[in-house]
């Protein structure tokens, strides 16, 4: 099976919302990992960034209507 496929199954198992929110999170996490681990802010940054970018962009189209 491919990467394509296999992200394409867990879309399809968890839907598009929580794969995203996942997404988000390991960013976060990897942002921590290497903050703590290898002391490099700047590519921590871009992990964060990247997490940040996730849920700012795509997060607003789930938002439930009040």
């Amino acid at each position: 099976m491919s990467n394509h496929e296999t992200l394409e199954k867990i879309v399809d198992q968890q839907g598009l919302r929580e794969t995203l929110l996942m997404l988000a999170s390991i960013c976060y996490d990897k942002d921590n990992h290497i903050l703590t681990n290898w002391q490099d802010p700047a590519l921590a940054k871009q992990w964060k960034d990247c997490g940040n970018l996730l849920l700012t962009t795509f997060m607003p189209l789930y938002k439930t209507p009040t």
